[in-house]
C-alpha cells in the first residue's frame, strides 16, 4: 500500500501526501478504509454523525479535503478517487489490520509474530466517533483476532522452551484486551 490506515492502536494515517486538516476527514478515511467494498454517502455520514444530519455541502467538503489529503497515488490516480453518491478507496490504500489478518493466518510463527507487532493497543484509539467500530462488530472481530494470534504464540513459544516469548505474545494481546 501507499498509504496505510493504522487501526492497531491509536488510529494513524501514514504515507498521506498531507495533514488532515479537518478531523472529520481523518475519521471518514478510516471508515472507508474498513469497507473496502465502498459506501453510500448516507452511510458514512450516519456512521461519523449518527446525531445528525449533515448538510450535503458539509459531507462534500469533508470528502473533498480527505481526498486532498491523501493525495495522489504514483499511477497519478486518486487515492480516494470522486464518487457519485459513493466512496470507496483506491486499492493504494492498505490498512495495518489487512496485514495482520494475512500473517495471522499463515502457519508459520515468525508471521504471527510479526503480526502482533503490528499492535500498539486498543484498536481505533483516538476516533471522535467510534461507535461504528462496536456497532459493526469490528472492534470485538479485531480484539478476539489478536487475542487468538497471541494465545497461539505464546503456546508455540512454551512449547519451544521460550518463556519470555510467550510472556511477549501475551502481553501484546493484553493491550488489545486487558
Amino acid at each position: 500500500s501507499e498509504v496505510e490506515v493504522l487501526v492497531l492502536g491509536t488510529v494513524e494515517v501514514r504515507g498521506n501526501a498531507r495533514q488532515f486538516t479537518r478531523a472529520w476527514a481523518k475519521e471518514l478515511v478510516v471508515y472507508l478504509a474498513m469497507h473496502p467494498d465502498g459506501v453510500s454517502n448516507d452511510t458514512w455520514a450516519t456512521a461519523l454523525w449518527p446525531d445528525r444530519l449533515m448538510a450535503a455541502s458539509s459531507l462534500h467538503s469533508t470528502a473533498s479535503v480527505a481526498r486532498r489529503s491523501l493525495g495522489q497515488a504514483r499511477d497519478g490516480g486518486e487515492h480516494l478517487p470522486k464518487g457519485h453518491g459513493r466512496l470507496v478507496l483506491a486499492p493504494t490504500v492498505g490498512t495495518d489490520w489487512d496485514r495482520f489478518v494475512q500473517l495471522a493466518n499463515s502457519e508459520h510463527h515468525d508471521h504471527w509474530r510479526a503480526a502482533m507487532k503490528l499492535v500498539r493497543g486498543r484498536p481505533f484509539d483516538g476516533l471522535r466517533a467510534s461507535d461504528w467500530t462496536i456497532l459493526e462488530g469490528l472492534s470485538a472481530a479485531i480484539e478476539a483476532s489478536v487475542v487468538d494470534v497471541a494465545t497461539r504464540l505464546a503456546s508455540r513459544c512454551l512449547a519451544a522452551r521460550d518463556p519470555a516469548g510467550a510472556e511477549w505474545a501475551a502481553r501484546r494481546g493484553l493491550l488489545v484486551s486487558p
